[in-house]
This record gives C-alpha cells, structure tokens and sequence, in this order.
C-alpha cells in the first residue's frame, strides 16, 4: 500500500470506526505483553465467577474491575507510544517520568481490581475450601 492510499481524514461510517477500533485492540493484545497477562488473569476470574456462581452484583464489580485493567493497560501504551513518537530513540528525563506515571496507573488499577477479585471471590474460596 502506498503512502497516499492511507486514511488520513476522519472516518465516514461506522464501519470504518469499527475496523480502526478493532485494529487497536488487535494491536494493543498482540504487542503488549501485560495486556496478554492480565487478559488470561481475567479469563481465570470468570471461571472461577462461573464455578462459585457468581451473584450479578459481584459479576458487575468483577466485570468492571477486569475492564478498568484492560482499559488502563491500553492508556498506557497509547501514552508510551506517543512519548517513543516524540522523543524516538532518546533517554529524556520528563519522558521517563510520563511513562512512569502510566505504568503507576495501570498498577493502581491492578490493585484495586485484585482487591475487588479477593473480597468477591474470597469467601467463596474459602467456604469452598471448608
């Protein structure tokens, strides 16, 4: 594909939309590791959601805990990926500092999302267990 055959206006439809967006997920879960860990930690929670048949309530809190990691996870490649675009191949000091403050978002997400994970499947663990 030559360089003018490629999107440069918004898109038309949603059609378009879609294709990009898709494009993005497939992207951001092929080339980044931490997203493929914490989508197989997901699908671990839902099947344990599934065996301790999970309330709707503990499913929605476990739903969102799962798609805020996710979410964050691709915010912060988005930014580490416009900080490389920015400063290429060079150590700057504020860059390290803005791909640091990304990846410490994704941690506090993941945290959250774990302690929600425990004080929902917790219990049934342990009363499993028992």
């Amino acid at each position: 594909m030559d360089y003018k055959d490629k999107q440069i206006d918004k898109n038309k439809n949603f059609h378009c939309s879609f294709v990009h967006a898709w494009d993005g997920l497939k992207i951001a879960f092929l080339e980044e590791k931490n997203i493929q860990r914490h989508c197989v930690i997901a699908l671990i929670v839902i099947a344990l959601g599934f065996f301790f048949h999970c309330s709707g309530k503990e499913w929605l809190w476990l739903w969102v805990a799962i798609f805020t990691v996710i979410i964050l996870e691709i915010i912060n490649t988005l930014v580490e990926n416009i900080v490389d675009l920015v400063v290429g191949h060079q150590y700057h000091p504020l860059a390290k500092k803005i791909k640091d403050l990304a990846a410490g978002m994704v941690l506090v997400g993941a945290i959250i999302a774990a302690i929600i994970g425990v004080m929902i499947l917790g219990p049934h663990v342990l009363s499993w267990l028992t």
